[in-house]
């Protein structure tokens, strides 16, 4: 299996169980795998990942500061001990741990993925657009999002959640070349 291949598998586990509303630290800990091995792939292939555009937007940012952001609740959920043996005290991050700390890290990972593979799982493509429309960045009107800018995360989430079975069969979506076609959790290999 290639890299963009196992990346594509954490992002679309990932997405599925955020999707499912189901263990939002396995969604956090798949998401930041597959967006840290999508974000050095855009690099590989002479792209420009999301972080270094915000960090562009945002000079008194450095990219360690960037980085140990996006990843202080993974390493909190995935490291034991620091390098230097001793054990790590991560309950303060993890207390203020909650399901929408994954938003940011699955729009940064399916962001840099589609700048990679110039296409997107449905799922993918409508989790863009909540996320855009949250933040008040959509011009026009996107059913079902209309109104997800002013809504609290979990109603919001919940429009998001019923969003994929509205548009699964939309044939135009399907034939697009930035569409990526079939089950967001791919079988095994």
């Amino acid at each position: 299996m290639e890299k963009i291949e196992i990346a594509r598998r954490e992002l679309g586990a990932a997405l599925q169980l955020f999707l499912d509303d189901k263990c939002p630290v396995s969604v956090h800990v798949l998401a930041s795998a597959g967006a840290e091995v999508v974000e050095g792939l855009v690099q590989y292939r002479g792209g420009k990942p999301l972080l270094d555009m915000v960090l562009v937007a945002n000079p008194e940012y450095t990219k360690r500061d960037a980085n140990d952001a996006l990843r202080k609740f993974a390493n909190a959920f995935k490291h034991l001990s620091k390098k230097d043996g001793k054990l790590r005290d991560d309950a303060a991050i993890i207390e203020k741990f909650n399901d929408e700390e994954n938003v940011a890290i699955l729009f940064k990972g399916w962001l840099d993925y589609g700048n990679v593979e110039k296409r997107l799982p449905i799922e993918a493509q409508l989790f863009q657009l909540w996320v855009l429309a949250r933040m008040g960045l959509l011009k026009g009107k996107i059913e079902p999002f209309n109104q997800v800018k002013t809504l609290p995360y979990k109603e919001a989430k919940a429009l998001l959640c019923a969003a994929p079975s509205i548009w699964l069969d939309n044939p135009d979506i399907l034939a697009s070349d930035t569409t990526e076609v079939g089950p967001l959790m791919r079988p095994p290999p």
